[in-house]
């Protein structure tokens, strides 16, 4: 296996040969924006708003308390895995309101649509956006989770005048795309996809698009907020080298003083190897990035760092085997062994503990699609033993109800099913359509619970 480390301190130190040369694309040509429509508040998040070009299509919205429509306002399109477009904007609307950024969530692309789809909505909303609201054209970006980070990377591939592209949790093949705006990928440390959206920047460097990671401690979820900041810093720093905005000399210091403090806290040489390469992708051509450059060079050559690349080499290969190994115990071994095997699963602390979390997201993932294929297959005694594997590695997931709900109704127990789908609801799944949707609820609709459960929603 190439070594991972010796490829981004390549990438650092070549960084700036290889993108200083970007030319800045021309500006989206649109008409002036008319006046917000009376009703939607600045400073709230609005849940749906109808898109112009289609109202079928609606999606959240954020304007900064000091919005107006004389102003030039950046702008973050938001593509959540479920279609739940108020849901990124509530986390990040301080973030907005510090920076001065409209915010927009779509509430139609979700999990399942193809990118053919996901990619009109994309366009209408970048449309949308240009043309009713006051925004500057030149900052306009894409940021998905999971599904929805793959969404903003194939979309963005189509919009070469986008100012950048973030996503999170989740990475496509690269072999189609050969252009993007500037990327940034984040992943948590527990997060199932962290070592995809890690590596993603070496097909990312060979393919001489300017990209950056963050990793944070975190699962398969949305960043916190503290993480998310730095899409922000990432925005503003791409729209000072294109010339959109000015120069803004006390941001560049702020996050070069950042930086220097995570590098010296951080206790692994892996870690500070990481934070610089980081901090040079996002200040080249706007700050001094010698130091770090330096910095970098000289602790990759340590014998300490040798060693922990060795030691979490070796941890990711025995996280590849125990992929395969768990994937072929699904249908070989019983509940009871997976049950004590998750339990050890979960109690493993040190330097196992992080490769462990990301295996049990793994176990979630796999059980999902093994449980639902089997639902479709009509294959029952086979999805409730997948959905118990499920129920054990990812309790908290509504998913694994409402698919328990889906066998209980084709089984024929309609009180199972409710009782199911309740359990859902109370663990967060808001979305009506994908009950109302479902196949497997034919024989529940018109029941009074049923009827009642939907009100709910």
């Amino acid at each position: 296996m190439r070594n991972r480390y010796a490829w981004i301190v390549g990438c650092c130190i070549l960084l700036f040969s290889c993108n200083s040369g970007r030319k800045e694309p021309a500006p989206v040509t649109v008409p002036e924006p008319a006046a917000v429509k009376a009703g939607i508040s600045h400073g709230q998040v609005i849940a749906a708003v109808p898109c112009q070009a289609n109202p079928a299509q609606t999606y959240a919205l954020y304007l900064p308390t000091h919005y107006s429509d004389t102003g030039k306002f950046p702008v973050m399109i938001f593509f959540d895995p479920h279609g739940d477009g108020s849901l990124p904007l509530t986390l990040y609307r301080s973030l907005a309101e510090r920076y001065g950024t409209i915010m927009v969530g779509s509430n139609n692309c979700k999990n399942g649509l193809s990118f053919q789809e996901t990619n009109a909505i994309a366009d209408m909303l970048i449309t949308e956006c240009a043309q009713r609201y006051s925004s500057d054209t030149r900052r306009i970006s894409l940021a998905g989770f999971s599904g929805g980070a793959k969404v903003a990377l194939v979309a963005a591939s189509n919009h070469a005048e986008l100012l950048t592209v973030i996503y999170c949790g989740a990475v496509v093949p690269f072999d189609g795309i050969t252009r993007l705006p500037p990327a940034l990928g984040i992943a948590g440390q527990r997060d199932l996809n962290y070592t995809e959206v890690g590596y993603s920047s070496r097909e990312l460097y060979e393919k001489n698009i300017h990209h950056s990671f963050i990793e944070w401690d975190g699962k398969h979820e949305w960043p916190d907020t503290v993480t998310f900041e730095d899409v922000f810093y990432w925005n503003e720093f791409q729209a000072m080298r294109m010339k959109s905005i000015p120069m803004n000399p006390e941001r560049i210091d702020a996050f070069t003083k950042k930086m220097k403090m995570l590098i010296a806290h951080q206790g692994s040489t892996i870690d500070k190897v990481n934070a610089c390469t980081r901090a040079a992708s996002f200040l080249y051509n706007l700050a001094d990035v010698t130091d770090f450059q330096k910095r970098l060079e000289e602790m990759s050559r340590t014998e300490r760092f040798q060693s922990e690349m060795k030691n979490r080499q070796n941890l990711m290969l025995q996280e590849t085997n125990l992929k395969t190994s768990y994937g072929q115990c699904f249908d070989s071994k019983d509940l009871a062994w997976w049950q004590q095997e998750i339990k050890r699963m979960s109690a493993v602390k040190g330097e196992q503990e992080l490769m462990y979390q990301r295996l049990l997201g793994f176990l979630s993932l796999a059980a999902y699609s093994y449980s639902s294929g089997a639902i479709r297959q009509n294959n029952l005694a086979a999805a409730q033993r997948y959905l118990g594997i499920y129920k054990l590695a990812d309790p908290e997931n509504p998913e694994q109800p409402f698919l328990e709900a889906c066998v209980y109704a084709r089984e024929g127990n309609p009180d199972k099913a409710i009782a199911a789908l309740q359990a859902a609801i109370s663990l967060g799944l808001k979305d009506r359509t994908k009950i109302e949707m479902e196949e497997s609820f034919l024989t529940l609709r018109g029941q009074a619970a049923f009827n009642n459960l939907m009100n709910q929603l």
